[in-house]
């Protein structure tokens, strides 16, 4: 993961391992079932730090949602770069081995218009 102020890397499959955290995908909404991005990069630093600081005093999982968007990036051959601009937490019931959602979110409708 690397942030605009922030030289330092790590891989996701780096993170994963050594934080030993599941991944979990969805496939509805009209999402694509999968998009491969080489490289991600956020706005601001601080905004994944105040995502993760939950995570790192609670020991609990979380639900963000990413919105930004993709560029080119010449790293790799064909390669793409996520851009996030925000994290959305949606509202959810967290514990150290699950999370879940509570629906509806009455911030659904104004988050959509906003992204």
């Amino acid at each position: 993961m690397s942030t605009e102020s922030d030289d330092a890397y790590v891989s996701g499959r780096e993170f994963l391992n050594k934080n030993k955290i599941q991944t979990l995908t969805f496939d509805n909404h009209n999402h694509e079932t999968h998009r491969h991005v080489d490289n991600i990069t956020f706005e601001n630093g601080n905004m994944v730090n105040c995502f993760l600081e939950y995570w790192r005093s609670s020991g609990h999982q979380r639900i963000g949602f990413l919105y930004g968007r993709y560029e080119i990036y010449d790293g790799v051959p064909l390669g793409v770069r996520a851009v996030v601009a925000a994290i959305y937490e949606p509202p959810q019931e967290t514990s150290k081995d699950s999370v879940q959602l509570i629906f509806p979110d009455p911030q659904e409708v104004t988050i959509d218009k906003v992204a």
